[in-house]
């Protein structure tokens, strides 16, 4: 499901205006990367939690020519879903 998609649902669903329900979209969107750029996680109940993973600098191998390369430190965002969101879609 697309963005645009998920707005046209929630115009449907809830009986919003387009304006209004774009608005509470970026404005939920932007709350979540303030939480995961300030705090690293963010836990939303009956929804699941999502958690900034940080990952050291290492060394690897190129596969192709076999060399030594470096692999720099990055950060990567997990999303755990809750039980009750993995029951609904089971």
């Amino acid at each position: 499901m697309t963005k645009k998609e998920f707005v046209d649902m929630l115009v449907k669903k809830h009986a919003l205006p387009r304006p209004e329900a774009e608005k509470i979209l970026n404005a939920f969107l932007d709350s979540v990367e303030d939480a995961l750029a300030t705090d690293g996680n963010l836990l939303v109940r009956n929804f699941g939690a999502f958690k900034v993973v940080r990952h050291q600098a290492r060394s690897g191998r190129n596969p192709r020519t076999g060399e030594l390369i470096s692999i720099p430190e990055s950060s990567t965002i997990v999303f755990r879903a809750s039980k009750s969101l993995t029951d609904l879609i089971n």
